[in-house]
């Protein structure tokens, strides 16, 4: 994390694989591993943020990351990406994730938790196995692979392909 406090409403760019830089901004942070993100449907040549970032609809909300896509060394992006990038604009609306409830744990025995109730932790129900967004372990490669995905509308699983992999435009 180099120092780098992780705000809510904090914007960043990710290099993509494919060549540009997404935006994205931070809507949950529980410490420095587990982060909730919005990301905006938008390309862009240089890592600056566009200046009508914030008029851009988004492309994938509640995206989970590690942090460790922010400490990447030159060496690791052949493996995991470009290291993405802090901000230091943040986003002047309200800066959330679009879903509170989700799943953890393996599949059979998930909990739903409350990102808003610490406290709350109970089995989940069939429905809820069946419509609730699933928290794990999110790190890169896969979460820069996800955004390419989304933004570049690619029909493959993010888990699928690795940087080295993937077709340079």
């Amino acid at each position: 994390m180099s120092g780098t406090k992780r705000e809510v409403g904090q914007y960043f760019a990710a290099p993509l694989l494919g060549g540009g830089y997404a935006f994205g901004y931070f809507t949950y942070v529980d410490g420095p591993l587990m982060l909730l993100c919005a990301v905006h449907d938008l390309i862009s040549d240089t890592p600056d943020l566009p200046a009508n970032i914030e008029d851009v609809p988004l492309i994938l909300e509640d995206l989970q990351i590690g942090g460790g896509e922010f400490s990447l060394k030159p060496r690791q992006a052949a493996e995991f990406g470009e290291k993405w990038i802090h901000l230091k604009h943040r986003s002047s609306h309200p800066a959330r994730p679009r879903n509170t409830r989700f799943l953890m744990g393996s599949r059979g025995a998930e909990k739903v938790i409350d990102l808003t109730d610490e406290s709350y932790e109970r089995p989940a129900t069939e429905a809820e196995r069946n419509t609730l967004p699933r928290l794990g372990h999110a790190f890169p490669p896969t979460t820069t692979n996800a955004i390419e995905v989304a933004i570049r509308r690619i029909d493959i699983d993010p888990d699928d392909f690795y940087p080295e992999d993937f077709p340079k435009h």
